[in-house]
């Protein structure tokens, strides 16, 4: 089987883990992949996206030419190289994908880690609404599976009217082997870790304000902040005022092979959502922290509720409250036993999440759909 996986997605994002992860997978279970579509990373300093403020119009324009580029250069490959099938990951106004399948003969596979448009015009004002919801529709049509990260995602897609029969939850994984569980040397602090994106809706805000009062009450406990995005300058400003600054550092974007490390850093790491009316997210961060045998503390939301059991192999809290948030960490900093417990079930659950095991599930809806109608 070979197959032309199709993306466009930024050197720099942490998406490129799930990429990666599941390439490697596909190719161990004998598949042949070439992918094409890696957009130039964002500029960084220190670690540090450069913020340039340009018009959501601009970068608009950018997407759509982007579109055009990545089907020339997919063509040129899939040419020479005759693949089976398309794998194309959506993105705001992308299409080329399902362009090249078309243009090609081939069946289309389609994945889904968030409901596009809509997550693009909600929170960041993307201004071509009608193109790219047409484009949206269509990539779906002609679709002949839809591979979606979560079962919310899932009801959403169905709800706009997806047949059923064509939608195949894989959530995101992970390769234990990468990280180390091994507990960390005591050395008379408690360190708490939040990994994201910085974005709206990764509850930094609720972080902050718990952490006012956690930082306050237990000389002992730090946190470590990992990430970059939209939320940086509220984040950098926060950290200079606050009183408990010398405990708080902001770490800047690392890039996934260094985020295992950081991960054995900690002692507890935390995914404090806020209360969204719609959580289909498929959190990596969530199976990272599971495999780093780490406790963890997040909200009970979604895709977490489905694969956390609270008070088994970790904290869940209600989504946005900080009393809670600020209640359970602190519990925490004078519980080392507990820690270890939760972290040890966490390490547990997530060796029934791997990136084998979506690989094997995806390439066998390939390989069904490309057999169809040659049985005797």
């Amino acid at each position: 089987m070979k197959l032309l996986f199709l993306h466009s997605i930024s050197s720099g994002s942490g998406a490129n883990v799930h990429i990666g992860e599941f390439l490697a997978a596909a190719q161990a279970l004998g598949a042949e992949v070439r992918c094409v579509g890696q957009a130039a990373e964002s500029v960084r300093v220190q670690g540090r996206r450069i913020p340039i403020r340009v018009p959501q119009f601009c970068k608009d324009l950018v997407y759509l030419a982007g579109d055009r580029k990545y089907k020339a250069r997919a063509l040129a490959v899939a040419r020479d190289w005759r693949p089976d099938a398309v794998y194309f990951r959506g993105a705001p106004y992308m299409t080329y994908g399902r362009a090249v399948a078309a243009e090609l003969g081939l069946p289309l596979f389609y994945e889904l880690n968030a409901p596009y448009p809509d997550e693009h015009i909600q929170y960041n004002g993307g201004r071509f609404e009608g193109i790219a919801r047409a484009g949206e529709r269509a990539n779906r049509r002609e679709a002949r599976r839809i591979f979606t990260v979560s079962r919310q995602l899932a009801a959403i897609v169905t709800a706009d009217g997806v047949p059923a029969e064509k939608v195949v939850v894989v959530p995101n994984a992970v390769r234990t082997e990468r990280f180390d569980a091994a507990p960390r040397a005591d050395d008379g602090a408690v360190r708490f870790g939040f990994v994201g994106s910085l974005q709206v809706w990764h509850g930094l805000e609720i972080l902050l304000q718990a952490f006012d009062e956690v930082l306050a009450a237990e000389p002992a406990a730090t946190l470590d902040i990992v990430g970059d995005g939209p939320l940086a300058g509220t984040l950098a400003e926060r950290l200079q005022t606050s009183p408990h600054r010398d405990r708080m550092r902001w770490r800047g974007a690392l890039p996934g092979d260094r985020i295992p490390g950081f991960l054995q850093e900690m002692d507890v790491l935390l995914a404090p959502y806020p209360p969204l009316e719609r959580f289909y997210f498929s959190p990596l961060k969530l199976f990272e922290y599971m495999a780093a045998g780490r406790a963890i503390v997040a909200s009970e939301i979604g895709q977490i509720a489905d694969v956390l059991t609270d008070g088994k192999d970790a904290r869940l809290l209600p989504p946005g409250d900080a009393g809670a948030l600020a209640t359970c960490c602190r519990a925490l900093v004078g519980d080392a036993g507990e820690r270890r417990r939760l972290g040890a079930a966490a390490r547990v659950t997530a060796a029934s999440h791997t990136w084998d095991e979506n690989a094997r599930i995806i390439l066998r809806h390939v390989h069904d759909v490309l057999t169809e109608g040659t049985a005797s």
